[in-house]
């Protein structure tokens, strides 16, 4: 299953997160596609955070996204990356709901 390829779709949880690791710009996102209580954390790094950024492609907290990415599964967590801002669609924002961006 680690490295599995998959679509989720969900809303995203918390307000993205910008930041430097290891010299690289680092968006963070968490989304939730209500099968669980669990946040999962999701990835993307340079060049394609950058990317994201300057497409408007950063989905927003209360957005609803339908994302394809790649899982990383550790022992006791797991968590994911964008790969492609072909795979970021974001479906309703919290001031469209109902239409579709």
């Amino acid at each position: 299953m680690n490295y599995a390829t998959f679509y989720i779709e969900g809303l995203i949880t918390d307000p993205p997160r910008v930041d430097w690791v290891g010299g690289k710009l680092r968006i963070t996102l968490y989304i939730n596609d209500g099968s669980t209580d669990y946040n999962m954390a999701v990835y993307a790094y340079d060049p394609l955070a950058s990317e994201m950024i300057s497409k408007n492609l950063v989905p927003m907290i209360g957005d609803r996204v339908r994302l394809l990415l790649q899982l990383r599964v550790r022992e006791d967590y797991f968590y994911a990356y964008l790969q492609d801002t072909r795979g970021i669609q974001i479906i309703e924002t919290p001031d469209t709901r109902g239409k579709i961006r």
